[in-house]
């Protein structure tokens, strides 16, 4: 079974709280997770290749030097989608009544990324920001699957 990767901000309490809700929901287990600012993040967009990493860079879906990610990113039938897109393709893959959610997806995108830019641009000053950075159970990060509880790094950790 092919899954569909969610790259996330580790250290966003929003972020980490949405993968912790789509964890709960996910039960075909198809999504695996990866914090952006952790090793395995950087190499999964190494592989993508330099024409992805331009694209989102592009996008500001990637930080910059020294600035928190712009964006969770799907990682789906080898594309990426992020923003709105990404949000409600991956809650839309649940199934169910999730499905409803790529109904908004006809809302113009530029509408739905306004809003998402908005709340990511204050993610911090409104829920927070962690520690550590969130780890789910390894069995869901992408790379990982030895059943051991996830844990969580610091950001140094995670830079090393």
């Amino acid at each position: 079974m092919k899954h569909a990767v969610v790259l996330y901000d580790g250290f966003c309490v929003l972020c980490t709280r949405s993968i912790q809700w789509l964890i709960k929901r996910d039960k075909k287990k198809i999504f695996r997770f990866v914090p952006l600012q952790s090793k395995q993040g950087t190499r999964l967009l190494e592989l993508a290749g330099p024409q992805v990493i331009q694209y989102l860079t592009e996008q500001n879906a990637l930080s910059k030097k020294d600035e928190k990610p712009g964006s969770v990113i799907l990682w789906m039938d080898q594309k990426p989608y992020i923003r709105s897109d990404g949000a409600l393709l991956a809650i839309a893959q649940l199934g169910g009544i999730y499905r409803v959610a790529s109904w908004l997806r006809i809302i113009p995108r530029f509408i739905r990324d306004g809003i998402y830019d908005l709340i990511g641009r204050n993610r911090y000053k409104w829920f927070g920001e962690r520690d550590s950075c969130f780890l789910p159970p390894s069995e869901l990060v992408h790379g990982k699957g030895n059943g051991e509880m996830g844990a969580e790094g610091t950001k140094q950790e995670m830079a090393n």
